[in-house]
């Protein structure tokens, strides 16, 4: 029984940088979960495929990247390609119990990161503007 589902998200950035953070994906994921995630390829800036294994589970996370109208449209399919067969039978409703919300978290996640304003950089000294002293002459 094969299993395959995906969601998708409009994000307000451009397609590269929207690719820059899927493709780190795994060094934000391992430092935070015990399950492990790996970079398996990628295209720049247009699909990005992971791995992820989370005790006798694996699964492969596919995103693609679309240019649209607002930014980027991210597909994300995720496949479950490992495990025993009896929580295959299962895992449509691990899907919809938890695993839906999750995918939907990262998504979100990744569309804050990509939406966040830029910083603006400091005024350097000679673009500073220039006071007057009362009583100088220029």
């Amino acid at each position: 029984m094969r299993f395959v589902r995906s969601e998708s998200i409009e994000i307000n950035a451009n397609r590269e940088q929207v690719f820059a953070l899927v493709s780190n994906l795994p060094a934000q994921h391992n430092a935070v979960t015990k399950a492990s995630m790996q970079l398996v390829s990628s295209a720049s800036p247009h699909r990005c495929v992971h791995e992820c294994r989370d005790g006798s589970a694996a699964y492969r996370w596919t995103f693609d990247l679309t240019t649209s109208p607002t930014g980027t449209t991210v597909h994300q399919t995720v496949e479950r390609v490992g495990g025993p067969g009896y929580a295959r039978v299962l895992q449509p409703f691990r899907w919809e119990l938890s695993q839906c919300g999750q995918v939907r978290a990262v998504l979100q996640q990744i569309k804050a990161a990509a939406e966040q304003p830029a910083i603006p950089q400091q005024r350097q000294e000679a673009d500073a503007p220039r006071t007057q002293v009362p009583g100088a002459y220029s």
